[in-house]
């Protein structure tokens, strides 16, 4: 048998977990002539048929059954590499600070700190929550090593090291009057309903401003403030209408809490979150670390747009 390559594993598994060659294809986004050869080189690399081709799909062979036992020891001792090359670091006794959105929040904690906190116990992360605004100013002024912030614009000395595209959609409860709207909504038919806007210093207040610029409207919000809890809690209210990301009301769309609109506007889907630092700053090894993490799992760089994808 020759030496594995690792990488035809995923190709493997999608075979397996799908049934069919086809199915592996679509699964991956791939051709299937891609995922043929990968399996045949894997075939080859073992020495042993993998899986038997029918009309109705792939059965994996006893060979692939001990191929998968085999991949799941790897991927079971490949963490624990991981692990311990991470106790290696010994990252110094030493804090990190940040400023970010507070849309982001969810994320940072349930993808990056839950887990950081528990490998690196020494390292303090200090969280600000902010406006779009004061979080370029705090990572141009050294207040903040790393920021992550909603639609920030170019700034000198500023560089983003990740970034996301989100949809800004109108948010609206389910017995509202426009809950049932199928096509996007134009910014004058939603400034019909009382409206809930961010203010201007947040990313969110100044996609409304601009595309109220744009349309030559007049933004009359009923409420303005700088939670986005508050402007959920609005939009839940029989007749509001709250300008919010898709990834904010994700939990609220699936439980059934609020339904989000399009908006009929191409800025809607030109949205961005950003990962920022100051180059002009050298990084910490713990705000490197930091940072590897937040690239590597958290959902709002790394996980396709909920929904309107």
């Amino acid at each position: 048998m020759m030496g594995i390559n690792p990488v035809r594993f995923r190709y493997f598994r999608a075979v397996l977990d799908q049934g069919s060659i086809r199915k592996a294809a679509e699964h991956l986004g791939t051709a299937p002539s891609v995922i043929l050869r990968q399996i045949r080189h894997l075939e080859t690399e073992v020495g042993a048929l993998l899986f038997l081709r029918g009309p109705d799909g792939t059965e994996p062979t006893p060979a692939a059954r001990h191929l998968l036992e085999f991949f799941n020891d790897y991927q079971s001792l490949q963490k624990t590499l991981e692990d311990n090359l991470h106790s290696l670091l010994d990252l110094p006794e030493s804090s990190v600070r940040m400023s970010v959105s507070e849309g982001v929040l969810p994320s940072l904690m349930n993808d990056v700190l839950a887990e950081f906190s528990k490998r690196f116990p020494k390292i303090e992360v200090v969280v600000n929550i902010k406006a779009t605004n004061d979080i370029l100013k705090d990572v141009r002024e050294s207040e903040a090593d790393i920021g992550i912030a909603y639609n920030p614009p170019a700034t000198a000395n500023l560089k983003y090291l990740a970034s996301a595209r989100h949809n800004v959609i109108l948010a609206v409860s389910p017995v509202h009057p426009l809950a049932n709207r199928k096509n996007p909504l134009s910014l004058r038919e939603s400034l019909a309903y009382p409206c809930g806007l961010m203010p201007a210093e947040y990313g969110l207040g100044q996609f409304a401003q601009n595309i109220a610029r744009i349309e030559n409207a007049r933004l009359a919000p009923a409420l303005t403030v700088n939670t986005l809890a508050a402007l959920k809690d609005f939009a839940k209210s029989a007749n509001g209408v709250s300008f919010l990301t898709d990834y904010a009301v994700e939990d609220d769309v699936s439980s059934g809490k609020l339904i989000a609109l399009r908006i009929n506007h191409s800025l809607s889907g030109q949205q961005y979150v950003r990962l920022v630092i100051n180059e002009n700053r050298p990084l910490t090894r713990p705000t490197q670390e930091l940072i590897k993490w937040i690239k590597k799992d958290m959902a709002v760089f790394t996980r396709t747009s909920p929904m309107f994808r």
